[in-house]
């Protein structure tokens, strides 16, 4: 009897092992931007759904990035079990690259998920800024076009 427990011992140690270095990632499951269109003095809501198979408590946290992975714009954080929000602006968008145009421009920022044993999902939001008719952005503002950026 002793040699079959000692067999069933070390199947179990096989089976816990296989779904240890089975781990899945987690899964950014639904990204919803409250508007993707920006003027200077608006704002966006970025809320994300993530799943883990491992559970939620397998999650570390929600991160936004600059679309290169250069620059940190913050964590967000958790609302409900799974769901995560931040609240982003023209203000933080133009911390890393400073916002000048005379026409609408695209700014992407990346979402991504991170868990416990290193695995992670990232999904791509991309916003359109841009100012009222008649207006340029000049340093994350927007002026009437016959300002010139260069004497602000």
């Amino acid at each position: 009897m002793q040699a079959r427990s000692s067999s069933l011992f070390a199947l179990g140690l096989v089976s816990l092992s296989l779904v240890a270095a089975c781990d899945k990632p987690p899964e950014i499951d639904r990204v919803l931007v409250s508007r993707v269109v920006m003027l200077n003095d608006e704002s966006s809501v970025i809320s994300v759904t993530v799943l883990d198979e491992s559970g939620l408590d397998d999650i570390v946290g929600v991160q936004l990035w600059s679309e290169d992975l250069a620059y940190w714009y913050g964590s967000l954080g958790e609302v409900s079990d799974g769901v995560f929000e931040t609240t982003i602006d023209w203000g933080r968008l133009g911390q890393y690259a400073p916002i000048y145009f005379d026409f609408p421009i695209k700014r992407a920022v990346v979402v991504v998920a991170e868990d416990n044993e290193g695995g992670s999902d990232r999904k791509t939001v991309v916003f359109e800024l841009q100012c009222r008719a008649g207006e340029h952005a000049c340093d994350g503002s927007c002026y009437p076009v016959d300002v010139n950026c260069a004497d602000l």
